[in-house]
């Protein structure tokens, strides 16, 4: 009983994980998330700064 009272009110969930694995997608289709993420001001400070160095495989 509880867990089909559960199931109708989560009908509309796709999961947690979904949203990571589409963002990934898209970034390896077209590189757009990393784009916009070394866009952020503070990214390219650190990578300045002596921080981690990130280099994406599909950067030319």
């Amino acid at each position: 009983m509880l867990e089909e009272e559960s199931r109708k009110s989560f009908d509309f969930l796709i999961g947690i994980d979904k949203g990571i694995t589409l963002l990934m997608l898209e970034n390896y289709r077209s590189g757009f998330v990393w784009k916009q993420y070394m866009k952020n001001a503070h990214v390219r400070w650190t990578e300045k700064s002596g921080g981690p160095l990130m280099t994406a495989a599909n950067d030319p």
